[in-house]
């Protein structure tokens, strides 16, 4: 960005690819860790497991999205559940599920 008498003069980007050629950035590995490791245990519960793959890519439906859903009505007592939903997030292949994944 250009900044000019404290306002935005100028902006350009390029899209960087990213794959195993780009080397790790250690200091920051060590601040994620250091944030993520009191969480962990927690993290790494199984609370469920699935047969099909869960995925969270597409505006209109996503598997992720039902299931959670489906959990919601059943935890409230209710035959239905609705969200705006949302499309972020890695899928969960078939198997365990975390609370990570969720």
């Amino acid at each position: 960005m250009d900044i000019e008498s404290a306002r935005v003069a100028g902006a350009r980007h390029q899209l960087i690819s990213i794959d195993e050629t780009i080397a790790a950035d250690t200091e920051m590995e060590a601040l994620v860790e250091c944030a993520m490791a009191p969480h962990r245990a927690i993290l790494s519960e199984v609370v469920g497991r699935t047969s099909v793959g869960l995925h969270r890519n597409t505006t209109l439906f996503s598997s992720m999205h039902d299931a959670l859903l489906a959990a919601i009505a059943q935890a409230a007592s209710t035959e239905i559940a609705f969200s705006n939903g949302w499309r972020y997030g890695a899928p969960v292949p078939p198997g365990p599920v975390t609370v990570n994944d969720l």
